[in-house]
């Protein structure tokens, strides 16, 4: 996990525009060891209209069932909770989630 791009947004004040995101993501692919991506293509993605309603309408699904952090929880499709937790809340709903 390479905290660049949250260190932009969360340190840096830099929103994730596409502008920021290029950058964040250039700089990130000019390491030997970076993922074999095709930046264009990931950047169209990003651009798509398409692509940003589909991802609105999801997170708008999520909210309406409950979730409303990061990182947020989900066992076998039903909301658990938000945020850290301990080890014996996990334990919990996994056990529930199987019964």
């Amino acid at each position: 996990h390479d905290p660049r791009p949250t260190t932009q947004y969360f340190t840096d004040g830099l929103y994730p525009d596409n502008e920021n995101l290029r950058a964040a993501a250039e700089e990130l692919l000019e390491g030997e060891d970076s993922p074999d991506l095709d930046l264009d293509a990931a950047m169209a993605f990003v651009e798509s209209a398409n692509e940003r309603k589909a991802v609105q309408a999801e997170a708008a699904d999520y909210s309406m069932r409950g979730v409303s952090g990061v990182p947020f929880f989900i066992f076998n499709g039903q909301p658990q909770f938000s945020g850290a937790q301990p080890v014996a809340t996990f334990k919990r709903a996994l056990l529930e989630s199987m019964a």
